[in-house]
């Protein structure tokens, strides 16, 4: 219930501010996460999607470096 607040309370803060911070928004986990996604997808939908962009460039980035260390391993 705590996590869930705080998501919300830090989406309601950004969108108040115009102002995202995508690093902490990808810090988010569970609960937390999935309600400040749920309110910036109902009120900020490009804000959504850069987060999907970021979220998919960071997996791929972690993707290739496990990859790469298999290789030097």
């Amino acid at each position: 219930m705590v996590a869930a607040s705080c998501g919300e309370s830090l989406a309601y803060i950004w969108l108040r501010k115009s102002e995202i911070n995508y690093d902490q928004l990808l810090l988010l986990k569970g609960t937390a996460l999935h309600e400040a996604l749920s309110l910036i997808k109902a009120h900020k939908y490009d804000w959504f999607a850069e987060y999907e962009r970021r979220l998919f460039s960071r997996r791929e980035f972690e993707k290739s470096d496990v990859q790469m260390e298999r290789q030097d391993g």
